[in-house]
């Protein structure tokens, strides 16, 4: 999270870490999120080996629809759900429900250890 005092870099965002970048989706990077999310794509695909308990998130926080969610679930393998998912994230939801989408995946960060480093990394 971002703390009084703390400054950020408003003219070259930083791509390396969801955190420094939550709160930094305004102006002309209003996109800044998905941006990240495309950069880190195969990170996720790899991760998200079972998207039960994120697709349970993002439906408890109403950023994905059943139709979505059943979309995602006729998909055979584990990395074609994930890319799935991604795509739905990418091109159906703005900016402020990709945010959401982030913070379903740190609510769910204990069932993907694959993606502790990706969560935690903080730029200062």
């Amino acid at each position: 999270m971002v703390s009084v005092g703390t400054e950020v870099n408003k003219t070259k965002p930083d791509f390396t870490f969801p955190n420094s970048i939550i709160f930094f989706a305004t102006g002309k990077d209003e996109n800044i999120v998905k941006r990240y999310l495309q950069s880190s794509h195969d990170t996720l695909v790899t991760a998200l080996y079972n998207i039960d308990p994120l697709l349970d998130q993002m439906i408890a926080s109403n950023i994905l629809t059943q139709e979505n969610y059943y979309e995602i679930r006729t998909e055979k393998t584990p990395p074609q759900k994930a890319r799935k998912l991604l795509e739905i994230v990418q091109h159906q939801l703005n900016e402020n429900d990709v945010r959401l989408f982030v913070e379903c995946l740190r609510r769910c960060k204990n069932n993907y250890p694959r993606l502790k480093d990706w969560l935690t990394r903080d730029t200062g």
